[in-house]
């Protein structure tokens, strides 16, 4: 009928109408963007790309959930054959029960962050261990000696760091990217892949 073909061209004027709405917002978007010059994420990627060129690595993209150094380890052990089953449980659960069975070593380093308290250091390990709290240098520590195994952190306005490099006999580097610029939400690490 007429009426419907009517009604049919006008909401086909309206698709029309709102796409080329759309694609004038995208325009204006990219021309901001333009403007606006690089990101600093975008600027941090270029720099740790250029550090890593040289090791023949490549970013390998890990969620950020809170997980995020976890999963990048247990990436990494995961890809050297150890057990495909570990997971970023597992090695949280691994940090946790070295925190705790070595506690002289790193409660020094919790009491600089932490007002002291009885249940501090059994906290802090259940927190590592059962919470989405994201983890850093005390717990690569942490994982290094109980997996007896070296990890490398690279990133872009940082030298090389090296954890457990007395391990380094035990197996491949367990090889990580941390970003500071990553996400909007700040810290963040990347498993870390040779290059193809």
């Amino acid at each position: 009928s007429l009426r419907e073909g009517e009604q049919g061209s006008k909401a086909a004027r309206a698709r029309q109408r709102k796409e080329e709405e759309e694609r004038e917002r995208e325009r204006r978007i990219g021309e901001t963007r333009a403007k606006a010059g690089p990101s600093l994420r975008e600027e941090e990627l270029k720099r740790l790309s250029a550090a890593l060129a040289p090791h023949e690595l490549r970013l390998h993209e890990i969620a950020a959930d809170g997980h995020c150094l976890y999963r990048s380890i247990a990436h990494q052990l995961a890809a050297g054959d150890e057990a495909s089953a570990l997971d970023f449980r597992h090695c949280r659960r691994l940090a946790a029960e070295y925190i705790r069975s070595h506690a002289d070593d790193f409660l020094p380093f919790l009491l600089a962050e932490h007002e002291f308290s009885d249940g501090l250091l059994e906290s802090y390990c259940s927190q590592v261990e059962l919470s989405s709290e994201w983890g850093g240098q005390l717990e690569i520590t942490a994982i290094a000696h109980a997996s007896r195994r070296c990890i490398a952190v690279h990133s872009a306005d940082a030298p090389l760091l090296l954890t457990g490099a007395e391990y380094e006999g035990n197996g491949p580097r367990l090889q990580l990217a941390y970003h500071r610029h990553y996400y909007g939400l700040g810290e963040h690490y990347n498993a870390l892949v040779p290059a193809d």
